[in-house]
């Protein structure tokens, strides 16, 4: 082992034995929280496809209706779950697990982060345990999406900038819009972390740290690889942009800029409420009351410590990049308040290392430590628990109208998901003759559909408007089908987050005569 590392791995011991410990205890719950959203499978089921058919054009098995075009802006994630789906098997801990090493790797970066700029390991590791504690940043650990690779891209570039940018050259821009530009094939939100490191950028020039050349090589190197991903969308789809922005105007992307401003106090409102209507949001008034606070803060503090505020400024713009690149795109996500809770701790624990109260940081730590562990639910099902009373009487390979969030359970192309049918109408088609036209064998309903009929248009969001499909729907189960078994379970009886666990749901099978 060379001695540079061996250096680093004695200097840095407590951490390397934390984040091993942090990894093992997190691994033995990463099933059971948070419970499974159907993202998850909707994610990992075209990721399966991909690889089963060998072609990553292919679009979702389970949307036939509900049209989708294929493009390579995803294309590097779903590799990835490809790659370990096909090592580790096609399991909801197979796919959470990719989030959770890119967790690890988002911790590692974050505390060289903040030792690169403060020069304290101790500050460091206080500050990183405050991260890997958050109960945001657990629940983006454990849910299978792109987040959490977007956070340690956000970091990482946070520490080469801040590592290097007293070099010359426009090298490190470059490697760094290397970085950037791929982030491009995880998600569409890497627009957001290019805003934040486009903040940075614009206050180093400010400061004569950078020029506009390095700004120039970075929007380069991005534009570029933003080009090769074009070209890679329009060889799948040949009016992948047409497709592409079309998809986008269903989330408010085309809407003009006072709107989308009054859509992102409206998403940060609900935030504060723990309101993400299908997404389980934790409680983090705590965590978003200091950002909210952080330009007071700073503003107060700034004759008192002037050299931590001049250390934590250009974190503050970074995390005000966040916010600009979410309102720029117009697509709020409750998974993407993530990106902005490392800033809360880098820049408050920067802030108070001028104090002289040594209890600060650990109070601090017990509070956070604290929210986490009231924000845990013991759910009154588990998703095998789930899996196991369908299995009782419906074949995983069998044909079937179900929920998305049985992703998991069935075979490749044997499950076809709600969200097709408020596009029936749309295809000309009635109910049954899109249930004789795909041979459906079994309809798994639950009644939230029920709920969501007699709530509309509130959950329009979720299935689309049942006057479309509702009627038809139950008129085809009463005079096509029979019920053949049914149970409870509130926890994966809806897709309404707040109705979760709060509802006795009954799930009724139903054969198709």
């Amino acid at each position: 082992m060379p001695d540079k590392i061996k250096t680093s791995i004695r200097k840095n011991y407590i951490f390397i034995a934390y984040l091993t410990f942090y990894f093992c205890v997190s691994s033995a719950f990463i099933t059971i929280f948070p419970y499974l959203h159907s993202d998850e499978p909707w994610l990992a089921g075209l990721s399966r496809s991909m690889l089963l058919n060998n072609d990553f054009s292919v679009t979702e098995p389970f949307f036939d209706v509900y049209s989708r075009d294929p493009h390579a802006i995803r294309v590097l994630f779903h590799m990835i779950q490809a790659l370990f789906i096909n090592v580790f098997g096609y399991e909801l801990i197979t796919v959470r697990m990719i989030s959770l090493v890119f967790a690890v790797a988002a911790l590692t970066s974050f505390y060289s982060l903040v030792f690169k700029i403060f020069g304290s390991r101790t500050l460091a590791l206080i500050t990183a345990i405050l991260l890997s504690l958050d109960i945001q940043f657990i629940y983006a650990s454990h849910f299978a999406r792109q987040e959490m690779i977007l956070l340690a891209l956000l970091t990482g570039s946070l520490w080469m900038v801040f590592t290097y940018r007293d070099r010359c050259g426009i090298k490190k821009d470059i490697l760094l819009g290397i970085l950037l530009g791929l982030g491009i094939g995880f998600h569409p939100n890497s627009f957001i972390i290019a805003a934040s490191l486009g903040m940075v950028y614009l206050y180093l020039i400010y400061k004569k740290n950078f020029s506009l050349k390095n700004l120039i090589a970075l929007m380069g190197t991005v534009s570029f690889f933003a080009l090769i991903f074009v070209i890679a969308s329009k060889s799948m789809d040949p009016d992948f942009l047409t497709n592409y922005f079309k998809n986008g105007e269903k989330f408010g992307v085309n809407k003009d800029l006072f709107s989308k401003i009054s859509a992102g106090a409206n998403f940060f409102a609900d935030i504060f409420k723990q309101d993400g209507l299908t997404y389980f949001v934790p409680d983090i008034r705590l965590q978003l009351a200091l950002l909210s606070g952080m330009p007071f803060v700073i503003l107060g503090l700034k004759n008192r410590c002037p050299d931590s505020i001049k250390k934590v400024f250009p974190l503050a713009l970074a995390s005000l990049g966040i916010i600009l690149g979410m309102i720029i795109i117009g697509r709020y996500n409750p998974t993407s308040v993530i990106f902005l809770i490392p800033f809360v701790y880098v820049i408050y624990s920067g802030l108070l290392k001028n104090f002289k109260n040594k209890l600060l940081p650990l109070l601090l730590i017990c509070l956070i430590f604290a929210n986490t562990l009231s924000n845990f639910t013991n759910y009154k099902s588990t998703y095998p628990q789930y899996e196991a009373e369908i299995a009782q009487v419906v074949p995983s390979d069998s044909k079937t109208l179900a929920n998305l969030n049985l992703g998991f359970y069935f075979d490749e192309g044997a499950l076809l998901d709600y969200r097709n049918l408020r596009y029936l109408q749309a295809s000309g088609l009635t109910f049954e003759e899109y249930a004789d036209s795909r041979n459906i064998e079994f309809i798994i309903y639950s009644e939230e559909m029920d709920f969501i009929y007699e709530k509309k248009p509130a959950y329009d969001l979720v299935y689309g408007n049942p006057d479309y499909y509702y009627l038809e729907l139950k008129d085809f189960l009463d005079n096509h089908a029979t019920e053949i078994y049914s149970f409870v379970n509130p926890t994966y009886g809806t897709h309404v987050a707040n109705l979760t666990d709060n509802v006795p749901w009954k799930i009724r099978i139903f054969k198709v005569k």
